[in-house]
């Protein structure tokens, strides 16, 4: 009688403490944006810094070159889809606290012996609690695989740009320089 006492307890433990499905879905972005070619022509090494040092001022990147977003406007730079109807970066930042900073990347090259300087942008996207962390570049997305993803569920997140800030350097090539 003890035992079967004993066993009864057991299961009835076990069975209140067993993880109950989850009702929360995953949906993955759906907007694919065509990424946009930001470049421009320089005549000399002087120049060059003149314009990227403009860039850096109008977008408001520090001397590290990063931008550091705020994170209740994280969802404004990057894409990472829904968990059942709330924005997932949102999702992110109500349950864990959540930080995003963009690095700006010149790189110089010849087109048609033109000297050409392009920029992209690397976008590290992170859960302040977890650890969890996005890196991705611009025009690129990233998956990764979360530790505790949803029950019975896709345990991969991807996020990109939505090119905010490629947008605005495309307006800042266009009409600031």
């Amino acid at each position: 009688m003890k035992n079967l006492l004993i066993i009864s307890l057991s299961l009835l433990f076990l069975i209140s403490c067993e993880v109950a499905q989850s009702k929360n879905i995953y949906s993955p972005p759906t907007n694919k944006t065509k990424p946009i070619e930001n470049f421009f022509y320089y005549s000399d090494l002087n120049s060059l810094e003149i314009i990227k040092n403009k860039i850096k001022k109008i977008l408001i990147i520090n001397d590290d070159n990063i931008k550091n977003i705020k994170s209740t406007e994280i969802s404004n730079f990057i894409d990472c889809g829904y968990m059942n109807e709330e924005i997932y970066v949102d999702y992110i930042n109500r349950i864990f606290d959540s930080s995003l900073s963009i690095k700006i990347i010149f790189s110089d090259k010849k087109l048609n012996d033109k000297d050409v300087a392009f920029v992209n942008f690397d976008y590290t996207f992170k859960s302040k609690e977890t650890g969890t962390t996005w890196r991705f570049s611009t025009g690129k997305s990233k998956d990764l695989l979360v530790g505790n993803p949803i029950y019975d569920d896709n345990p991969y997140r991807e996020c990109s740009s939505t090119q905010k800030i490629e947008s605005n350097l495309k307006n800042v090539l266009e009409y600031q320089l």
